[in-house]
């Protein structure tokens, strides 16, 4: 390796940390044999060129103002179909911001496995990463939205959302790019991206603080020094300096995941599913650990860390939200729910209007309450049971049934006229009069059709309900 004017030798895993902006020239000979590829991988810098025999083969971004991305790249090095006994590699690596590395020394396999195996680094590196990704985003803008529907501003859902909109955001500082623009567009957009990570970390914890209801309150002593992290980043006047600030701001995220695996271990045992973003985070402990202790960082831990874990409490917050919207309908419905007849009780009528129903029928049964007197309630309701069902069963899917009172049924039709209205409710008259043939019971009905609101146009069918009453009492006499 040649830094300056001074060749070195080199052991793998390397990693070389800058005080400004770097090339490191890396030189070595190799031999191959006929159809072999080289696989170059494990690679951390802003710009990359590699040259064979004085020829370049591969070149990614500017090496006098770096400002690409090749943390998570493999690449395959063409080499010529003849073989070599002894060749001249030169890899050249630039920074201008954080160190220089190679995690794994460049090695040669027959073409076909390199193309195999390359497409499966890339897929663990990057495929999978861009997936998570997509998968964060959704989750989090989707935690996002059900927190504001169901007015929980300050909710456990809505900052895990933010800390997973947050992940994802950070975690395309990950992402293969031959270029960021210049220096200054890459300083900008780093600042973004390395904000939003912090944030991020900060937002999990709260989360975790509000999903737990702990009453420690540790996001309140956590604020200020994320509130500081941010202001350092951002007052940094090049990516040197924002490089150096790394030691102080990975403290502050290992302090907010200490604080995310407190509540995990806390809570453990309540929760099994906790298990995996336990693990997940402990990871992304370790991780920092061996960045300030060794020096050495594997990227895209980090980046998986903060996206599956996300991922993880955000899907089974989804569930939550799910079980808990199913029991708020269901205990909805059954509080529109007559007991009785399981017809709609005048409750639902609130949430009813115009725009749904066009008709109404109000069916009410005649001499019901002398027939309750003389052979009881268990047998009136029977009755009514029965006459419910024949309602029923002569509605549409849209149409509704409510009970109105005692003996009084409401009927609401969608999208029909007042004649074949008419033919419903003749329907239900006639088969509760032949079911009930011998309990001498019939059906007194009023329609209207709905042209004010529900409420007032009921009044008519009412008035039209009792004098089908009166003049059935007038043929009797």
């Amino acid at each position: 390796m040649k830094v300056g004017d001074e060749w070195r030798p080199v052991t793998f895993p390397f990693q070389y940390s800058i005080t400004e902006m770097t090339t490191l020239v890396f030189r070595t000979e190799i031999s191959y044999p006929a159809g072999d590829a080289m696989i170059l991988t494990g690679l951390k810098g802003q710009a990359v060129r590699i040259d064979l025999d004085g020829n370049s083969v591969i070149a990614l971004g500017d090496l006098e103002a770096p400002t690409a991305n090749i943390w998570n790249k493999t690449f395959i090095v063409p080499l010529p179909e003849e073989g070599s006994p002894s060749s001249e590699m030169e890899i050249q690596l630039s920074s201008a911001s954080f160190p220089i590395s190679i995690s794994i020394p460049p090695y040669t396999i027959d073409k076909k496995s390199a193309a195999l195996r390359v497409m499966w680094i890339d897929f663990i590196y990057n495929d999978i990463l861009l997936t998570s990704v997509g998968a964060a985003l959704l989750i989090g803008l989707l935690l996002i939205v059900l927190s504001l529907i169901r007015r929980r501003t300050f909710s456990a859902e809505i900052y895990f959302g933010l800390a997973s909109v947050m992940g994802a955001i950070e975690t395309f500082d990950f992402q293969f790019r031959v270029s960021t623009g210049t220096l200054g567009d890459f300083l900008v957009i780093k600042k973004i991206l390395m904000i939003a990570g912090y944030l991020a970390a900060f937002l999990f914890m709260v989360g975790m603080e509000k999903y737990f209801q702990d009453r420690l309150r540790v996001s309140k002593y956590l604020a200020a020094p994320s509130i500081v992290s941010v202001f350092i980043v951002l007052i940094q006047p090049d990516l040197i300096r924002l490089s150096q600030t790394l030691t102080y701001l990975n403290m502050v995220t290992l302090i907010d995941l200490v604080g995310a695996v407190y509540f995990i271990f806390k809570d453990a045992g309540k929760k099994n599913w906790l298990v995996l973003p336990a693990i997940w985070l402990i990871l992304g402990l370790l991780e920092i650990l061996a960045v300030q202790i060794f020096h050495f960082s594997w990227p895209y831990v980090m980046a998986y860390i903060i996206l599956l874990s996300t991922i993880l409490f955000g899907v089974n917050l989804l569930i939550e939200f799910n079980q808990v919207f199913l029991e708020k309908e269901d205990l909805e419905k059954r509080i529109d729910i007559d007991t009785l007849t399981t017809a709609y009780n005048r409750n639902v009528l609130g949430k009813a209007s115009k725009n749904q129903y066009n008709v109404l029928i109000l069916m009410d049964l005649d001499n019901f309450k002398s027939y309750n007197d003389r052979h009881g309630h268990q047998k009136g309701d029977r009755i009514l049971v029965q006459f419910a069902e024949i309602v029923k069963n002569n509605l549409r899917q849209n149409d509704l049934v409510v009970r109105y009172g005692g003996d009084e049924f409401l009927v609401l039709l969608s999208d029909i006229g007042i004649i074949d209205a008419e033919r419903v409710a003749d329907r239900i008259r006639k088969e509760f009069e032949e079911l009930t043939i011998e309990d001498h019971l019939s059906v007194s009905y009023g329609i209207e059709k709905i042209v004010q609101s529900i409420n007032s146009d009921l009044t008519k069918a009412d008035r039209l309900m009792y004098a089908m009453k009166q003049a059935k009492r007038e043929r009797k006499i």
